[in-house]
Parts: C-alpha cells; sequence; structure tokens
C-alpha cells in the first residue's frame, strides 16, 4: 500500500517512473548505497479510490515489474498476519521454496493442478543457512 511504501521511498531518496497511463501501478527508482532499487506499489482503485490489493494486483505490478526493470530479487512486502494461528506475526521475514494457489479451485476436470499450482522458487537453502537473516521457511500460499 502507498502508506506502507513512502517512508521508504523517501527514506531512500526514490523519483517516481513514468508509466504509460494505462499501468495502474506506480514506481519509484534510484540508486542506493551502489544499487539500483525500485519500490512498486500497485495503484489505486479509480472506482473505488482505494489502494489495489490483493494477487491480482500485485500479479500485474510483479510483471511489469520485471519487464521494465528486468531485477535480480524482487522482495514482496505484504502481510502474513491472518496467519497468527500458525505462528506468524506482522514483520516477520519469509523465505518461500514453493507458491500455490490455494483459494483459486477450478471445478472442470484437468484444471484443479493448474488452477493450485506449485511453483518452485530460486533455491533458497543457502539463504536459509544465514542465522543473521532471522528468516522463517515456508510454503506461499
Amino acid at each position: 500500500m502507498e502508506a506502507e511504501a513512502d517512508p521508504l521511498i523517501s527514506h531512500l531518496g526514490l523519483k517516481g517512473v513514468t508509466l504509460p497511463p494505462a499501468a495502474p501501478c506506480m514506481f519509484h527508482s534510484g540508486i542506493y548505497k551502489g544499487v539500483q532499487v525500485t519500490v512498486a506499489t500497485n495503484g489505486k482503485s479509480t472506482a473505488h479510490k482505494v489502494d489495489n490489493v490483493g494477487t491480482c494486483a500485485a500479479t500485474i505490478t510483479t510483471l511489469l515489474s520485471v519487464q521494465l526493470f528486468k531485477p535480480d530479487v524482487i522482495i514482496n512486502a505484504g502481510t502474513a498476519g491472518g496467519f497468527k494461528s500458525k505462528g506468524g506475526n506482522i514483520g516477520d521475514v519469509y523465505l518461500c521454496s514453493n507458491s500455490k494457489f490455494h483459494d483459486r479451485r477450478i471445478p472442470i476436470p484437468g484444471f484443479t493442478e493448474y488452477g493450485i499450482g506449485n511453483y518452485s522458487s530460486q533455491n533458497i537453502d543457502v539463504l536459509a543457512q544465514v542465522k543473521a537473516l532471522l528468516v522463517k521457511l515456508c510454503h506461499c500460499s
């Protein structure tokens, strides 16, 4: 959400990037300590005037991020507060080995596996061993 990203954008001294008018998301980019950093937000709903949230908005923003900036690393700063009963807390950092869509059920023969998916991430074994990262390992849903 924009309000959550604004302090980071300000701290890093990032500047807005002009996008085609149809792009719903917003990007701020710049160099921080010699590294190109881009922060993307999903933009606002034109109909409801609130931040675009959820998997659809995140997918569009991520696709445009990859096409425009060709990043080496993508960090999804989202919430896992809904998983408190499983030990998740706001502020926790997760390394995900794979991703599935548990809420995308397609009750058509042959489409079940496609709808849920099972997409592997980059190999996270080396990062998972770095104790200073203070991360939790997970499967992303």
